[in-house]
């Protein structure tokens, strides 16, 4: 158990982490494969295993009887009559009931009567009657309705709830994968498609979406402010479709527990009145609850987040939040590495030291953002197709990489204009003067500086290149971009 928890603390941390987000193709288009063949196996076994509330039959009822077995039931119709299909249940203390296909009078009175001598009961305690199937229908005509409605307006409420109809279409695509894929398991393993079990998929419905609301609460949380520039100091670093991905991860052992404790007694209910009782409504009811906790819980991990972080990757916002990341954790860098010169040759700390620190901070910001600037000039218009011909074969890594190579000069001459009057510091502060505090401040500066910019040649711009690597519109022009030069080609070997 303390194991568990302490699994439970690192995915909470951060410390362990699943690539829920960062692998959000991958799951959708498994999901997406799973769903096609849920829609595929009932055409081609042609259809579902329809219980008689949807196909019609006859009914039987047997009371006051002294021992309610199963297999006495099955026994005695399967000896009066050819009825392929039987289904005998205990429906209550004493009582039991036997259902098939559509009979005759003639096999009718047949039946009953074997029933009559197999129980040991009296004519008057043997019911008999004709179940159509219209009772069925309309019970599926009634779900498909509630369902409808219940999607719509379920839509809208979570909509208003988060203020972004994105996290509302991704739970809720959520919870129509996990159903289908559950009408897909019923259809390839045989299980009795009954009223009971109609009403398990729409109890299914509503605890999907509860655990997708559950892991949209914690993205909400975790990524408020970001956009907006409000986040605390220790979010700066981090990306929008990381800080996602965290809650996925941090709501995971709470997932894994709500279903754990759901699929306890549902798993006893479908044991007892399956196995010891033969109850078939609990067992129709239970196994259906059964399935779908399961597959509802696994499509919040892997369809309704990863889908949501998806939709959202292509914003501007989310797009600069990102860029931002990248640079910060270009400054973050050059700080880590100073701090670790200062440890390796064993530099005094002092508070100077510490304000040469927080000032490399925002040198290493401004030489990232100069070369940012550049990026967004040399890529205006490649994504959206309004660039100048002239950037018709250029590839947006391409044109990064350019504004980067474009900016390095200013970025060198930027350093050596800054570490000259530093370095002058130093020597004289340190050598000549034997100043603690003008050597602390300019030696930290001095370091800081070099790995400063360094770390946004290194860091920040390769570290933005990709990150937006992996996007269908980088891709996309990118793909335009090579079909586009190799034209160029062909008509430069033409001429």
């Amino acid at each position: 158990m303390s194991r568990f928890a302490d699994f439970g603390n690192a995915l909470h941390s951060g410390r362990t982490s699943y690539p829920f987000v960062g692998r959000a193709e991958r799951w959708l288009a498994i999901v997406g494969v799973l769903v096609l063949l849920s829609l595929l196996v009932p055409v081609a076994k042609g259809g579902f295993n329809l219980g008689i509330d949807f196909t019609g039959g006859s009914e039987f009822t047997v009371s006051a009887v002294a021992d309610p077995d199963i297999e006495t039931g099955q026994q005695a119709v399967a000896d009066s009559s050819d009825a392929a299909e039987v289904e005998v249940t205990n429906i209550a203390p004493e009582t039991v009931r036997v259902r098939t296909e559509q009979l005759d009078d003639d096999q009718t009175l047949a039946v009953k009567d074997a029933l009559v001598e197999a129980y040991g009961v009296s004519e008057q305690e043997v019911t008999s009657n004709f179940v159509g199937p219209t009772w069925g229908a309309g019970v599926t005509s009634q779900a498909l309705q509630g369902l409808v409605v219940f999607v719509v307006l379920a839509t809208a409420l979570m909509a208003l709830y988060f203020r972004t109809w994105k996290m509302s279409v991704s739970a809720v695509a959520g919870m129509l994968a996990s159903v289908a894929i559950t009408a897909g398991i019923y259809s390839l393993v045989g299980f009795e498609v009954t009223p009971s079990a109609v009403i398990g998929f729409l109890t299914v419905l509503s605890y999907s979406l509860y655990d997708s609301v559950v892991v949209f609460d914690k993205v909400r949380e975790n990524t408020e402010g970001l956009l907006d520039g409000t986040a605390p100091p220790e979010l700066a670093g981090r990306k929008y479709s990381d800080q996602v991905n965290l809650a996925v991860n941090q709501t995971l052992v709470r997932s894994i527990n709500t279903s754990v404790v759901g699929i306890l007694p549902v798993g006893s209910i479908l044991f007892i009145g399956w196995l010891v009782l033969g109850a078939g409504t609990l067992k129709d009811l239970s196994l259906s609850l059964f399935v779908g906790i399961i597959v509802g819980t696994a499509a919040t991990l892997f369809v309704a987040a990863p889908l949501y972080a998806l939709l959202r990757r292509g914003e501007p916002a989310i797009q600069e939040q990102e860029a931002r990341a990248g640079a910060s954790a270009g400054m973050l860098a050059s700080v880590a590495i100073t701090a670790g010169i200062y440890s390796l040759v064993g530099f005094e700390v002092t508070p100077s030291a510490v304000i040469g620190f927080l000032t490399v901070l925002s040198y290493s910001l401004y030489d990232s953002v100069v070369v940012f600037d550049k990026v967004r000039e040399n890529t205006e218009g490649l994504l959206d197709g309004t660039a100048p011909p002239e950037l018709a074969g250029r590839k947006y890594s391409d044109q990064v990489n350019l504004a980067v190579n474009q900016t390095l000069v200013r970025s060198i001459n930027t350093s050596v204009v800054g570490i000259l009057p530093v370095g002058s510091i130093l020597f004289i502060g340190w050598l000549v003067l034997g100043a603690g505090t003008l050597k602390d401040l300019s030696l930290s500066l001095f370091v800081g500086i070099i790995v400063g910019t360094a770390a946004t040649l290194f860091v920040a711009a390769p570290l933005y290149a990709l990150l937006r690597r992996g996007e269908p519109a980088i891709q996309e022009q990118e793909a335009r971009a090579g079909a586009s030069a190799e034209r160029a080609a062909e008509e430069a070997l033409a001429h």
